[in-house]
């Protein structure tokens, strides 16, 4: 049999064996990086929240302040309305107090507006928050399974990723090696089992399979067009 052609035959059992190793593991590696993910997300919407937390609780205070200092302002007129000496000054003293009323009564609706805020702000928090230990417990859980399930395959992933690195830097053919590497390859192979294509399952001509049975060269699969070697 042709030398490269043996490596492509070998780098596709080997990249079957690992898919057989990453197919055992089942659904667990997609779930826990989607988890993952879900936990940044979270830390995200906890930190923003965090700060924009801070920044309501001081406009509130501040809003506070104004209130409680135009409310001071106003009972201190108020109580200077009875000693006024004449029509003029009442009329200041009241015209003042019209004003300072309406800029208590602007600062309270903002003051019950972050108030809204600070809560709304606090509940989604305490949702993230909550979530978030959900998803980091089940997380958890679920590293610990799939260390489990690796602890009798990756001895065996390892050795097989490092024969593949062998089998490609050893091959002539860079151009396959650079398609196969960024995933560009259409090269597919299949074995030849009971006389049939092991990818369509189509029964073979006697001729055919004769000539497979070479291992002379690739023969496609005149069904599927996959190319079959043969295993003896």
């Amino acid at each position: 049999m042709d030398l490269e052609i043996k490596k492509i035959i070998d780098l596709h059992k080997i990249d079957q064996q690992i898919l057989e190793i990453h197919d055992s593991k089942g659904a667990l590696p997609g779930i826990i990086e989607k988890q993952e993910n879900k936990v940044e997300d979270l830390k995200s919407i906890l930190k923003d929240g965090k700060k924009e937390l801070k920044t309501i609780t001081k406009s509130i205070d501040d809003f506070s302040l104004q209130t409680s200092d135009l409310t001071t302002k106003i009972e201190k007129y108020n109580s200077q309305i009875y000693s006024v000496k004449n029509n003029k000054e009442y009329e200041a003293l009241l015209k003042e107090i019209d004003f300072l009323k309406g800029e208590s009564a602007n600062a309270e609706s903002e003051l019950s507006i972050f108030k809204a805020k600070k809560e709304e702000k606090e509940t989604t928090i305490n949702d993230a928050k909550t979530t978030l230990d959900e998803i980091n417990s089940k997380l958890g859980e679920n590293v610990e399974e799939l260390k489990v399930i690796s602890a009798s395959t990756d001895k065996e992933e390892k050795k097989l990723s490092k024969d593949k690195k062998k089998i490609l830097k050893d091959m002539i053919d860079k151009k396959f090696v650079e398609s196969y590497l960024d995933g560009t390859q259409t090269f597919k192979l299949a074995v030849l089992s009971r006389n049939a294509c092991s990818n369509c399952y189509s029964s073979l001509p006697p001729q055919f399979i004769l000539n497979v049975k070479k291992r002379d060269k690739l023969y496609p699969c005149p069904s599927c067009g996959v190319n079959l070697y043969w295993e003896e």
